[in-house]
């Protein structure tokens, strides 16, 4: 098996375990499909890889999420999964790159449902996260003087995210959050392929902390999966 395999392997394995613990004996109240948009300079899943910063586009994927949500204790718990990968040009010190990417990442969300509390129509849900993620990526001089270049991260990402949800029928609504005060923790790995190096001298990384390194606002379809009187708050 490719080590790419195994990689994705061990984190699905890693991001269903948890997602186990937080749906036990819970039934999943909604499914959701969001659009991803970065609103910082880098991203999950890339914060040092230095290629990564000059790609200018916003739009970073598509994920699903399920959420949960207990009518008499009225809160919220929501597991979101993603996978993302590309090929792209990108030029940096007259030298272009075609790059890789490949990315994995599951979101935990458990918090407070406030429910119909602006004009009696629109839901608020204060939800604090942890976030996995795991990022491969590969870089390919094809114009210019340089040596191909590898990097792997990945870490946990501790959050705040406030949701609002806008219905827009009996089951389906529009989701809006963003993801601010922010903390992660991961390791970073980068092998540059120079011959005249020792493979010693080609890797550098390690240890990374960062506060707001992932600056994201996604906005989500959703859909209940059972009629509304199901998920009523109950007084």
């Amino acid at each position: 098996m490719k080590k790419r395999n195994w990689q994705l392997y061990g984190f699905l394995c890693c991001a269903l375990f948890c997602g186990s613990l937080l749906t036990a004996q819970e039934t999943f109240d909604a499914i959701k499909i969001y659009g991803d948009f970065y609103l910082g300079k880098t991203s999950r899943g890339e914060p040092n890889l230095y290629l990564g910063r000059f790609d200018q586009q916003k739009l970073k994927g598509i994920t699903v999420a399920y959420q949960i949500v207990n009518p008499e204790k009225k809160y919220s718990k929501e597991l979101e999964l993603g996978l993302w990968t590309q090929t792209r040009n990108v030029t940096f010190d007259s030298v272009t790159y075609a790059i890789k990417d490949f990315e994995a990442a599951a979101r935990f969300e458990w918090g407070v449902r406030l429910e119909k509390k602006l004009f009696n129509y629109i839901i608020f849900t204060l939800n604090p996260a942890i976030d996995l993620y795991f990022y491969d990526g590969d870089a390919q001089p094809i114009s210019g003087l340089d040596f191909p270049v590898s990097s792997i991260s990945g870490g946990m990402m501790l959050s705040f995210i406030p949701h609002i949800e806008i219905p827009l029928g009996e089951r389906l609504f529009l989701d809006l959050n963003i993801n601010f005060i922010n903390i992660s923790f991961g390791l970073d790995f980068q092998r540059k392929f120079n011959p005249a190096w020792t493979e010693r001298q080609q890797k550098t990384g390690g240890f990374d902390f960062d506060t707001q390194g992932e600056r994201s606002f996604q906005i989500g379809l959703g859909y209940k999966l059972f009629p509304p009187k199901n998920n009523a708050p109950q007084d």
